[in-house]
């Protein structure tokens, strides 16, 4: 009897269709955000659809109404202020990554980056600025070593 209560309790608390949810991400999360919502989909019944792009934007949307249910923020004040506006849940806030800049040059470049640091990035001779997105199995190699 006990079982078959527990079972039909459960049974209840579980959706009878499967919902979406609606997430607003920093464009910079793409490539890692698509991989976890890949596996999320796969093991729940729900689906994500998924808003790239600015985080100032998003935040002047979610003011203005946006049916917004996740704010993935590049700049952690636009969250902050829609807690305090009470337009997000109370204490829901919180930082999910911490990010860092690196600075590489081919061996054969005449930047001195030990001595320019950041710095190099205004040089004259640097004509090109690249960024290349990580996957998520290279960034935890990284962050390991």
């Amino acid at each position: 009897m006990r079982f078959t209560l527990s079972l039909v309790c459960l049974l209840v608390a579980l959706p009878l269709h499967a919902e979406e949810i609606r997430v607003a991400a920093a464009s910079d999360l793409n490539f890692a955000l698509k991989e976890i919502i890949q596996e999320y989909e796969h093991n729940t019944a729900h689906k994500v659809r998924l808003t790239l792009g600015s985080s100032g934007n998003f935040y002047a949307q979610i003011v203005s109404g946006a049916p917004f249910d996740v704010f993935l923020s590049a700049d952690l004040n636009y969250p902050r202020r829609l807690e305090q506006g009470g337009q997000a849940v109370s204490g829901s806030t919180f930082v999910y990554g911490v990010g860092r800049i690196a600075l590489w040059v081919p061996g054969r470049s005449a930047l001195d980056l030990e001595k320019l640091g950041m710095q190099a990035l205004v040089e004259p001779s640097v004509n090109r600025i690249f960024r290349r997105p990580l996957n998520s199995c290279s960034r935890a190699r990284q962050t390991s070593a």
